[in-house]
């Protein structure tokens, strides 16, 4: 999503419960998404 996103000038919204991720899985999340 991220990708097709960026290939058509769009933007990508995501709305997360971070206390429904582990500190962990957090990091993760975000260095894909950035």
């Amino acid at each position: 999503m991220k990708d097709f996103a960026i290939s058509y000038g769009g933007v990508l919204l995501i709305v997360v419960d971070e206390s429904a991720w582990n500190a962990y899985q957090l990091a993760i999340l975000k260095r894909v998404l950035e």
